[in-house]
């Protein structure tokens, strides 16, 4: 019995306790470490996303730059939906399960799908105001400096 999910990007095995429901019928992670959106996911964004779907460009209406804008999404819709990663656009499209499959270079690894999955299934969250403003500050130094590299 194989325990690869068809339609992952490149392949990608997965655990079959990862994709297990439970009793509620939510996906859960196979992680139980929390993910950190500022150390962990801002990071990803960054230098897959932003470029795109940030503040000078935001290609089909999505804006990744904060939970909020995820929530909101774009003209296909909320990007997330907090505790189903299944269900959510930006994990559909980053993990080749729905087309367009994105970043549109192809550019992202099969860990940095993870850490997404795994923060969306742990309920999207963002810790405190003071990390939320640190990573509005981060992130708006880092459009600027990326603006316009949208491949």
């Amino acid at each position: 019995m194989s325990n690869s999910l068809p339609g992952l990007r490149g392949g990608a095995v997965m655990s079959v306790a990862a994709w297990s429901l439970c009793a509620t019928g939510v996906a859960v992670s196979q992680s139980s470490a929390p993910v950190s959106f500022t150390k962990d996911v801002i990071p990803i964004l960054k230098e897959r996303c932003l470029a795109c779907h940030g503040e000078s460009q935001r290609q089909a209406g999505l804006d990744l730059r904060t939970r909020d804008a995820m929530l909101k999404g774009g003209d296909n819709g909320p990007a997330i939906v907090p505790g189903d990663a299944i269900e959510s656009r930006l994990y559909r499209r980053i993990s080749g399960l729905e087309a367009p499959v994105m970043p549109m270079d192809g550019e992202i690894s099969e860990s940095e799908i993870l850490t997404i999955r795994d923060w969306i299934n742990q309920g999207a969250a963002i810790r405190g105001a003071q990390e939320t403003a640190t990573v509005d500050a981060d992130l708006l130094q880092y459009v600027s400096r990326r603006e316009g590299s949208c491949v």
